[in-house]
């Protein structure tokens, strides 16, 4: 993906959608800023390439925006439609689940994030006793965390899986208030699925963290 700002004045040719780089989207805001101050009107033009079967969707090649009150126009090139192909990385199923209530797991979040954050910001899960989970983070400087937190586990009784403690609690985040969290992997090393009854057309999909295991050994 590439994004270039030019100078030539454009119009708003119709409705479309593409799917455009982060990047790109840093450039218009600057772009935005060269505009008067108050509120300013953003238009698009989509430069689009018909499909080569008949049915499909048409391809956009390019979308250019523009501000009012500004010369500067940003011309982008959108990512392919199918980008990113999640079904390369969302497992299609899940041989381990641990279900959570949302809360209890935020407030352990909560308490252990001045430790995880001084060090590589890992929070470690363990299996416990009775179908609890163990959290825990270290810091040279503030010291050890471990608090149990209630858990309804379908496999994995054995080992630790670590995540970034801010992207896990986003997972548990989204999900609404007061409601069960199902967390599903396959191995340590893989991807986790977070999901829930109550919103069934929500996953969040969060990497882990290798090498942490000393905090539970």
């Amino acid at each position: 993906s590439r994004a270039t700002i030019e100078t030539e004045a454009g119009e708003v040719g119709g409705e479309a959608r593409a799917i455009i780089p982060t990047a790109a989207l840093n450039c218009l805001l600057a772009l935005i800023g060269k505009a008067k101050a108050g509120e300013v009107d953003m238009g698009a033009r989509f430069e689009m390439e018909k499909a080569a079967r008949k049915g499909d969707p048409a391809t956009c090649k390019r979308v250019s925006f523009f501000a009012s009150d500004s010369y500067a126009t940003l011309t982008v090139a959108p990512y392919d439609a199918t980008y990113p192909n999640y079904k390369l990385v969302i497992p299609a199923s899940a041989e381990n689940d641990w279900t959570f209530l949302r809360e209890e797991v935020l407030d352990v979040i909560k308490a252990g994030a001045k430790f995880a954050e001084t060090r590589n910001n890992a929070m470690i899960l363990k299996a416990g006793l009775n179908g609890s989970v163990h959290f825990g983070a270290s810091s040279v400087d503030v010291g050890t965390f471990k608090r149990e937190c209630p858990c309804i586990r379908r496999g994995f009784d054995e080992g630790t899986i670590a995540f970034n403690y801010a992207y896990l609690a986003d997972a548990f985040a989204a999900f609404p208030k007061g409601q069960t969290v199902h967390m599903g992997f396959n191995t340590p090393s893989s991807p986790v699925i977070f999901t829930s009854e109550s919103a069934p057309d929500a996953l969040m999909l969060v990497g882990v963290i290798g090498g942490t295991t000393a905090l539970f050994a």
